[in-house]
């Protein structure tokens, strides 16, 4: 097993009982120096982490497989949309509320990509998948109303 961080639509776990058979929540942290945006182009906007040194990014963490990460890879558009790497996460642990430290991969999209909105469906899954894991949504409500307003 590996474990993923997920700050969008693969906090959402209805979506991601579908996407990712098998993977199982493993806890919620923070990451400090980034806060959420909304980028992409044609083929949608979705949520990204942009640097923020001040800022900190609710995230959720989950164990994924290798067929899980594939789908994911697959689901994020990787290579070209959006880059993987592996950063050390802090999170508390879900099944026994110990503090936990491990090296997880992440998704981020190409700084490439401009701002936009995305679709309600893809906000509300977002918004659905940040309260399942118990997450703050102010900074997810923010970057939202930064390309609706």
């Amino acid at each position: 097993m590996s474990f993923y961080i997920a700050y969008g639509s693969n906090l959402n776990l209805e979506q991601m009982a579908l996407r990712c058979p098998g993977a199982k929540p493993a806890g919620a942290g923070a990451l400090s120096g980034y806060r959420l945006a909304f980028r992409g182009a044609a083929r949608g906007y979705y949520l990204t982490l942009l640097p923020k040194p001040e800022g900190s990014v609710p995230i959720g963490i989950w164990e994924v497989t290798p067929e899980n990460l594939e789908k994911l890879e697959e689901y994020e558009g990787y290579p070209e949309f959006y880059y993987k790497t592996e950063l050390d996460v802090s999170f508390k642990d879900s099944s026994t509320g110990e503090s936990r430290r491990e090296r997880a991969l992440i998704y981020i999209m190409r700084e490439s990509y401009g701002p936009g909105a995305p679709t309600e469906e893809y906000y509300q899954g977002c918004l659905e998948g940040f309260r399942s894991f118990g997450l703050d949504t102010a900074g997810l409500e923010e970057a939202y109303r930064e390309v609706t307003d």
